[in-house]
C-alpha cells in the first residue's frame, strides 16, 4: 500500500487578495517518494484548492460515492481516486484527462491526515496574519471520520 500525502508550503500573504476571497498563493501539491503531482514545489492558490477538496474527500469518505475528482486550480490538473468492491482506494494523476501518475492502492488514511495538516498549516498561516481560520469545521468532521 502506497502512501500518498498533499504537502503544501512555502505559503505568501497578499493582502490585495483578500477582496477576492482568499489572501495566501504557496505550494501545493501531491507527493509521492520522488513523485511530485502537477510538480514540485507546485505554486497555486491553496485556498481553492483545498476549498474544492475536502468536501469531495468528505463525501467519498463517507461511502456516498466509490469515486471522486480532484482538481487544482492552476493548469489542468486533476486526481481521480476510486474505490473497488473490495475497498481498496486507487489514485490516478491526470493531466488533460490523461493519467501520467497512478497508483493501484493507497494508504487513504494518511492520505487524509496529510490533508489534516495541510488545512491546520492553512488555518495557523491565517491566525500568524491576524486572519480568522477557515478550516476548523473540515478539520473536525476529518477527524471524526478517522476516529471511526
Amino acid at each position: 500500500m502506497d502512501t500518498i500525502n498533499l504537502v503544501l508550503e512555502n505559503l505568501q500573504y497578499d493582502g490585495s487578495r483578500e477582496i477576492q476571497g482568499y489572501c495566501a498563493v504557496g505550494e501545493i501539491y501531491i507527493a509521492f517518494g520522488i513523485v511530485a503531482f502537477p510538480a514540485e514545489n507546485w505554486y497555486d492558490f491553496p485556498f481553492f484548492v483545498m476549498e474544492s477538496f475536502v468536501p469531495q474527500l468528505i463525501s467519498f469518505t463517507m461511502g456516498n460515492t466509490d469515486s471522486c475528482l480532484l482538481r487544482f486550480v492552476d493548469g489542468p490538473y486533476s486526481l481521480s481516486l476510486n474505490r473497488d468492491s473490495v475497498g481498496k482506494i486507487a489514485i490516478y494523476c491526470k493531466e488533460n484527462n490523461t493519467v501520467i501518475h497512478s497508483w493501484e492502492e493507497i494508504d487513504f488514511l494518511a492520505f487524509l491526515r496529510s490533508i489534516i495538516s495541510c488545512l491546520r498549516a492553512y488555518d495557523r498561516f491565517l491566525y500568524e496574519n491576524g486572519k480568522q481560520n477557515h478550516f476548523s469545521r473540515e478539520i473536525r468532521t476529518l477527524k471524526q471520520i478517522l476516529a471511526t
